[in-house]
């Protein structure tokens, strides 16, 4: 189970360990389908920054319906389909998986 406590929904600050590598990074999210485009900043910890972690956290907190249904992912404009380590002040944008016909 993800805690609140892994990844928080905060403004972004530099958290340095002694030895000079950042503790957390800051990731900017786009969620795009309802009747307005998302954005935030969402801070992730050392232990959680990878792209399941972070849909895993937006899922709980009920962003969007479609990510439990299925969604598409890119970073970075570029699209993603398997899960990948998350950089500090990556882009990324999720839009629900489009049917038609």
């Amino acid at each position: 189970m993800l805690r609140k406590s892994l990844l928080s929904l905060v403004k972004p600050k530099k958290l340095i360990r002694k030895s000079g590598k950042r503790m957390s990074i800051a990731v900017n999210v786009r969620l795009f389908g309802g009747s307005s485009r998302d954005r935030r900043t969402i801070l992730l910890k050392e232990d959680s920054r990878n792209l399941r972690a972070l849909l895993k956290l937006l899922a709980k907190e009920k962003a969007t319906s479609y990510i439990e249904d299925g969604c598409v992912v890119t970073i970075n404009k570029m699209l993603i389909t398997e899960d990948v380590e998350l950089k500090d002040k990556d882009e990324i944008r999720i839009m629900p998986m489009l049917h038609g016909g």
